[in-house]
C-alpha cells in the first residue's frame, strides 16, 4: 500500500487505530439535535468537551430520505463557529440547491486528521445515519485547505459511511485505498498546495482501481468563495458515478 508522506506512516497508524477512543457523543444528547428547516449554530457534548456546530436543514418531506454532506472548515483564527464562515462562503453557496442536510463541525483539536477531531465527525456520522432519514447512498464528505486535508483522511478512514469525497485546495494524506469515488478540485495558482501532488494521489487512486477525477481551476488558495461552482459539479459528478454503478 503505498502513501502520500504528507505526514509519516506512524502518525497516521496512531491516529488511525486506538483501543480507546476520545470521543463519545450520547444518542440521548443527539436525538435532541434540532432538525426544524433552517440554519442553526448548535453544539453538543462529547468526551472531551462540546463540539460547536453549524448545521443546515431542508424541509423533510413524510418518508423520503435525504442527503447528508459533511463539511470540514479551512483553517482560521480560534472562534466560536469557527465553521460559519466556511458555511457560508462556500458550502452553502455550492449545495444550497441539492435538498442536503448540510453538518459543519468545528475542528476539536489543531486539525482535522488529529484523532480528537476525525472521531468526533466519525461518532456524529453514525449517529445521523442511525436516527435521521438519510440516504446511505447520497453521504458527502467535503473540505477545503485544511478541511480538504481532512476530507481525504476521512474519507479513507471512513469508507463504509461516506459515499464520495470532494476534497478542495488542499493535500492528499493519508492512504489512498479509492474505496470511494473523489471528484478533487485544485488551483492551478495554489499558493500554499501543490498540484503535482494531487497528480500522484489520483494516480495512486487508479492503481488502487479506485474512481477519481481532477478538475483544475484557475485559482488561488485565498478565493474559496470561487470555488463553490465546482462543488456543485462535484456533487453532480459523485451522483452520476454512483447512480451509472
Amino acid at each position: 500500500m503505498r502513501i502520500i508522506y504528507t505526514i509519516s506512516l506512524l502518525q497516521l497508524l496512531l491516529m488511525s487505530c486506538s483501543d480507546e477512543p476520545l470521543i463519545r457523543l450520547r444518542e440521548s444528547d443527539f436525538n435532541k439535535i434540532d432538525l426544524t428547516p433552517g440554519f442553526h449554530h448548535e453544539s453538543i457534548v462529547t468526551g472531551q468537551g462540546t463540539m460547536l456546530y453549524s448545521l443546515w436543514v431542508p424541509p423533510l418531506p413524510h418518508d423520503t430520505l435525504m442527503p447528508f454532506v459533511v463539511g470540514l472548515h479551512f483553517a482560521g483564527p480560534p472562534s466560536d463557529h469557527r465553521s460559519d464562515d466556511y458555511f457560508q462562503a462556500l458550502l452553502w453557496p455550492g449545495l444550497k440547491s441539492k435538498g442536503a442536510i448540510l453538518f459543519a463541525p468545528d475542528v476539536q483539536a489543531g486539525s482535522w486528521i488529529d484523532p480528537e477531531s476525525e472521531l468526533a465527525v466519525g461518532d456524529f456520522v453514525k449517529l445521523a445515519l442511525k436516527n435521521w432519514p438519510i440516504d446511505k447512498k447520497r453521504v458527502i464528505v467535503t473540505g477545503y485547505s485544511m478541511g480538504g486535508i481532512g476530507t481525504w483522511f476521512v474519507a479513507d478512514k471512513y469508507s463504509n459511511l461516506f459515499t464520495g469525497a470532494i476534497p478542495m485546495a488542499s493535500a492528499p494524506v493519508g492512504f489512498l485505498s479509492g474505496k470511494i469515488p473523489h471528484y478533487i478540485i485544485q488551483g492551478r495558482y495554489d499558493e500554499l498546495f501543490i498540484l503535482s501532488d494531487v497528480r500522484s494521489a489520483m494516480k495512486i487512486l487508479r492503481e488502487n482501481d479506485g474512481i477519481a477525477t481532477l478538475q483544475i481551476v484557475d485559482r488561488g488558495h485565498y478565493e474559496a468563495g470561487g470555488y463553490s461552482e465546482w462543488l456543485e459539479r462535484g456533487w453532480d459528478w459523485i451522483d452520476s458515478v454512483n447512480f451509472s454503478k
